[in-house]
C-alpha cells in the first residue's frame, strides 16, 4: 500500500518565514510503533531551515535547525530515521548520515537520522493529524516542499514490557584533549528485544563544548549522544537523563528549545536534564540489551578535562517483537525495506573500495597517517556489513 502522503506543493518563501503542510492518517493501529517521514524539500540554501514535526497529540520533533551549510536541496528526497546511522565511533569531524554531523554537498541526502528522534512518538495513537512546519529564518533562497509522506508501523495496543537497570560506578578521569577514553557496563537478565533505554551520566568537565560522547550496545550499533554542545558551561552533563522523550514540544522557529542536545539553552554549573541525544536512542530497539555496553568520550580540546563518577542505563524490553497490525499500518513497507537493503549494499560496495584504497597506499607510503586510515575504512566497511546485516534480518521479520 501507499504511505500517507501529501502531493501537494507548497512554496518556501525567503525567510523569515514560517510555512505549514498537512496530512491526515486513517485506519492504522492505536499504537505507534514506528515512524519514518520522507520528505521532498527543495531549497536553494539548506542551512536557513528549521523543519518540525508535530503528531495528532501535539508532539513535536525537531527534524533539522541549521544544517546543511550553503548546499542546495539535501532534502528533497530524504527518509528521516532514527536507524539511518548504526556506526559513527567518536571522535570524528563527520558523520554520514546523522543530520548534524552528515557531509553534506549538492543534492539529496537519501537518509538522515534527524535531530531529534522520531522515537518522540511511540505509543501514541497516530490516526489523525500531522503537521510539517518549515521556518526560513534568512532572506535571500527560498524553495518548495513538493510533496512528504510518513511511513507507520503500528500495533492494537501497548506490547507487555518489562524494565531492569545496570550501573557502572567506577570513576574515569577525561584528561585534557586530544584524548578518548571509554567505560563499560554489563547488562544481564533482561529481556531478548529492546523496546526502550535511557541513559543516566554523573560527567563533570569545565568546557563540555570540547566532549563528543557515543554509546555502543552489545550488537555494535552507535549512537551519538553530543558533539560539541554547551560551549563553556561547567559540569552541565553531571545528573543529565538522555531519553529521546526529552523534548516534546519546541516548534520553530526557535533560538534555543530546552531538551534538546543540540539546542537547549545551557547554564554554568546547571545539570541540562532531561535531553534528548543527538542522535536517536530508538536506534537500538529491537536488539538483544543483553551484554556489554560501552560509553565513549572523547575530550577534543587541550586545556580542560573532567571525569566520569558514574553513568546507568534503563532498559525496557518486550517478551517478543510485537506483531505489527496487518496491511495498513505497514504502509509500503517492504518497498522501503528492499531500497533500505540497496543502499546499504551500495555503502558497502564503496566502503570496501576506500579499504582498498587506503591499503594500496599504506603499501606505497607506509606512513602512520596511512595506516591510520587503513583502521578508519575497515571500520567503515564493518560498520556497512552491520548495517546491511540488519536491513536484511528487518526484511525477513516482516517477511517481505
Amino acid at each position: 500500500m501507499s504511505p500517507f502522503s501529501n502531493l501537494t506543493p507548497l512554496a518556501v518563501p525567503t525567510g523569515p518565514a514560517v510555512v505549514t503542510s498537512t496530512l491526515t492518517v486513517s485506519g492504522a493501529g492505536p499504537y505507534l510503533a514506528d515512524v519514518d517521514v520522507l520528505s521532498g524539500l527543495a531549497h536553494t540554501f539548506s542551512a536557513d531551515l528549521d523543519v518540525t514535526l508535530s503528531s495528532p497529540a501535539g508532539t513535536v520533533v525537531t527534524l533539522t535547525t541549521d544544517n546543511g551549510d550553503k548546499f542546495d536541496h539535501v532534502f528533497n528526497g530524504t527518509l528521516w530515521d532514527d536507524d539511518a546511522n548504526p556506526g559513527g565511533q567518536v571522535p570524528y569531524e563527520k558523520n554520514n548520515g546523522l543530520v548534524t554531523d552528515h557531509p553534506y554537498a549538492d543534492g539529496p541526502v537519501p537518509t538522515l537520522v534527524p535531530e531529534e528522534a522520531l522515537g518522540a512518538f511511540i505509543g501514541e495513537n497516530p490516526n489523525g493529524s500531522w503537521t510539517l512546519t518549515i521556518s526560513d529564518d534568512f532572506a535571500g533562497d527560498g524553495g518548495t516542499l513538493e510533496n512528504w509522506s510518513l511511513h507507520l508501523s503500528t500495533l492494537s495496543g501497548p506490547p507487555v514490557t518489562a524494565s531492569t537497570s545496570a550501573v557502572s560506578s567506577t570513576p574515569v578521569v577525561v584528561p585534557t584533549g586530544p584524548a578518548v577514553v571509554t567505560s563499560s557496563l554489563e547488562v544481564s537478565g533482561a529481556g531478548s528485544y529492546l523496546a526502550d533505554l535511557d541513559l543516566l551520566t554523573e560527567l563533570t568537565h569545565t568546557f563540555p563544548e570540547d566532549l563528543d560522547i557515543a554509546l555502543t550496545s552489545p550488537g555494535g550499533t552507535v549512537v551519538t549522544l553530543t558533539t560539541d554542545n554547551a560551549k563553556s558551561s561547567d559540569n552541565v552533563f553531571v545528573g543529565t537523563l538522555w531519553d529521546d522523550d526529552a523534548s516534546p514540544e519546541g516548534q520553530v522557529p526557535y533560538v534555543t528549545t530546552p531538551g534538546l542536545a543540540t539546542d537547549h539553552p545551557y547554564l554554568n554549573l546547571t545539570a541540562a536534564t532531561p535531553l534528548a541525544p543527538e542522535e536517536a536512542l530508538g536506534a537500538f530497539i529491537g536488539e538483544n540489551p543483553n551484554g556489554a555496553w560501552t560509553l565513549t568520550i572523547s575530550d577534543d580540546i587541550a586545556g580542560d578535562g573532567g571525569t566520569l563518577e558514574n553513568w546507568s542505563l534503563e532498559v525496557e524490553t518486550a517478551a517478543c517483537p510485537p506483531p505489527p497490525v496487518p496491511a495498513v499500518a505497514a504502509v509500503d513497507n517492504c518497498g522501503k525495506l528492499r531500497a533500505a537493503i540497496g543502499k546499504a549494499k551500495a555503502r558497502l560496495v564503496k566502503a570496501r573500495k576506500r579499504l582498498k584504497k587506503a591499503k594500496k597506499a599504506f603499501a606505497e607510503l607506509g606512513t602512520v597517517g596511512a595506516e591510520k586510515a587503513v583502521k578508519r575504512a575497515k571500520g567503515k566497511v564493518k560498520g556497512a556489513r552491520k548495517a546491511l546485516k540488519r536491513a536484511k534480518a528487518k526484511a525477513k521479520a516482516a517477511g517481505c
